[in-house]
């Protein structure tokens, strides 16, 4: 098993690094190949079980579409093929359209979904998210500078309830097709929505796949739901 993390010292912000930590101890015996801006990335071989990608600043936002574009042929065709990936945060941005940043304008992103990104870097956006996905309840939360538009109907990751979907206007959260799974909500993700997490990694392994500290994370997890529910106001400052 190949699991492949793009350019993790600057795409694992927020916290996020805890879905690095996790999937390596859930696969001690798999092989992780962790890319850097000099390196071509591994999954291009088409030979990586999972490719993982977290929020970063905006300058390496850019810095990172700059170095996949000329990719994005075989990113496309890796997704059509089933290829795994799951992407938090701000990275999310990136597999649009266009991001817009108050510095530098439009800039052109790698145009693999039909949606757009717009940066508000004087007003950062804080709430708390529950949905759901496949029956399951997925809980996290949101830190973000931009908002993301389109339709994302076709393609919606999964059902808001609490907090906001890809921007104040609609309750649809991120990207899933196929394979593919992308959220700007971050937690880590994975260290706390266990049920999902285990339903990613059976899929991914395909196998049934022994969590590691399981019982105290749907510990956590169901507390968190819980307290989650009794939240009138899901947005902070």
């Amino acid at each position: 098993m190949i699991i492949e993390f793009l350019y993790p010292t600057v795409a694992s912000l927020y916290g996020e690094h805890g879905n690095l930590t996790y999937l390596r101890q859930t696969f001690p015996e798999a092989t992780f190949v962790s890319t850097d801006f000099t390196d071509t990335p591994r999954f291009l071989s088409g030979d990586v079980d999972l490719v993982y990608i977290g929020p970063m600043s905006e300058r390496s936002q850019r810095k990172i579409m700059n170095v996949l574009r000329p990719y994005v042929a075989r990113i496309k065709e890796l997704i059509e093929n089933g290829q795994y990936f799951l992407v938090t945060g701000n990275a999310v941005d990136m597999f649009g359209t266009s991001i817009e940043y108050e510095d530098v304008g439009v800039v052109e992103a790698l145009n693999l979904f039909p949606f757009t990104s717009k940066l508000t870097m004087l007003g950062r956006f804080n709430c708390m998210v529950m949905g759901t996905f496949e029956g399951m309840k997925l809980v996290g939360h949101k830190t973000q500078f931009s908002m993301s538009y389109g339709d994302f109907k076709e393609n919606m990751f999964f059902k808001v309830e609490k907090g906001i979907g890809m921007n104040p206007k609609t309750m649809e959260e991120g990207i899933r097709y196929h394979n593919f799974f992308a959220t700007q909500m971050i937690g880590p993700m994975l260290v706390l929505n266990p049920h999902f997490t285990q339903w990613l990694f059976n899929r991914v392994a395909n196998r049934e796949v022994i969590l590691p500290y399981k019982d105290a994370l749907l510990l956590a997890y169901d507390r968190r739901v819980e307290d989650f529910a009794e939240v009138k106001e899901a947005i902070y400052e």
